[in-house]
């Protein structure tokens, strides 16, 4: 059976216009660039990086989408379904923004604090993809596990040449 890729490049092609949108508009002292992009930012905390901003962000982009397309990976090997995911990462994106709006108090505190409201929905549609990613994953191996314990094996291919 053939396998379908979606996640594979609709993930990473997501979070990449996520993060270029949070590029523009970072937030407080770049904070919510940082922390909506982590999947590409992390390096920076590990190796450090000294160069010019262009090469910066394209690192973080190469990186991130490398990130994000092996939890996309993980979701097309699950088969995890289109609206499953859609229908979690809009609950996500909902939830979190009300999360954060009630955090700042206002827009206006929001967008006084970030200099633009598309900062945190940036990085909240970021947040968002990762645990829409994660939790899909994280249900999947339970699953699986269960099935161990149970004594269930994942069905394998029939042998072709056995003499039962």
């Amino acid at each position: 059976m053939k396998r379908d890729l979606f996640y594979v490049w609709f993930l990473p092609l997501l979070w990449c216009g996520f993060t270029i949108v949070s590029y523009f508009h970072p937030g407080d002292e770049n904070a919510l660039f940082f922390l909506g992009s982590i999947a590409g930012t992390w390096g920076f905390v590990l190796f450090g990086f000294r160069g010019p901003a262009g090469m910066m962000m394209a690192m973080v982009i190469a990186v991130g989408m490398g990130v994000v397309g092996l939890g996309g990976l993980m979701l097309d090997m699950l088969r995890v379904r289109k609206r499953v995911w859609f229908s979690l990462f809009v609950v996500l994106v909902v939830l979190l923004f009300i999360w954060q709006f009630v955090e700042y108090g206002s827009l206006t505190r929001m967008a006084n604090k970030n200099r633009y409201v598309a900062a945190v929905i940036a990085a909240v549609c970021n947040w968002s993809l990762y645990l829409a990613t994660v939790l899909p994953i994280a249900a999947g191996l339970v699953r699986l596990l269960i099935r161990k314990a149970r004594g269930k094996t994942v069905p394998s291919k029939p042998e072709v040449f056995s003499n039962e």
